[in-house]
């Protein structure tokens, strides 16, 4: 008589003992690119309101999500297919598809590659930051020679493309929000896994004292 094969147990992932998501992250926009990087904003209108929106950004989706309720939507195998990604294991048996979505939905918050969750942060008055609205302008008398590390001298390259492409005005200028979505876009050639826009502004202040960039 032949033995029976016990079945293997399949242990589950450590997040599946926690709460799947935070009432807040509900609401948030989840957006995906082409090259499966995750963007997550406040809300779509935040999305689309920024100025590089149109010029920049609108090209590079591959999927919008307004919120979870709209992910939930989804076909049933795509969201299957994001938790293999995330968990490298099936559902539980009895799970539905609605919790198995909380946990990929999660999954996004934990992987993302650029929050503009606090890209506008409200001071303490109540009132919005202009942070993205800060002119950045190429410095006088650059002295490209005082940048060393290849990482910084590439931060220099992007930084002096997009004020080529995206700059207005006589002396030209580039608002932080559209250099920073150029930063991200660019992000491969900084060859990090971090974000990209806090490897420019770990360099920013370099670039600033070589004269590479003024923001006044």
């Amino acid at each position: 008589m032949s033995k029976k094969i016990k079945a293997q147990k399949v242990e589950l992932p450590e997040e599946y003992t926690l709460t799947p998501i935070v009432p807040e992250q509900r609401h948030h926009c989840v957006v995906i690119d082409h090259n499966n990087n995750v963007s997550i904003f406040n809300s779509k209108a935040d999305l689309e309101k920024l100025e590089s929106f149109n010029s920049l950004i609108k090209d590079t989706i591959a999927y919008c999500w307004p919120c979870l309720d709209r992910f939930m939507e989804i076909e049933r195998q795509t969201i299957l297919a994001y938790h293999d990604q995330f968990f490298k294991c099936t559902p539980p048996k009895d799970q539905t598809i609605e919790v198995t979505a909380q946990y990929v939905w999660a999954q996004f918050h934990r992987h993302v590659k650029t929050s503009f969750l606090s890209a506008t942060p409200t001071l303490p008055t109540g009132r919005k930051s202009n942070l993205l609205s800060t002119p950045y302008f190429i410095g006088n008398n650059p002295k490209p020679e005082a940048i060393i590390t290849p990482q910084a001298k590439e931060c220099v390259k992007i930084f002096n493309e997009a004020i080529t492409k995206f700059g207005k005005g006589e002396p030209k200028s580039i608002t932080e929000e559209v250099l920073r979505q150029y930063v991200v876009d660019q992000g491969p050639r900084l060859k990090t896994r971090q974000d990209p826009w806090r490897i420019f502004q770990y360099y920013r202040t370099q670039l600033i004292n070589a004269h590479i960039l003024r923001r006044t």
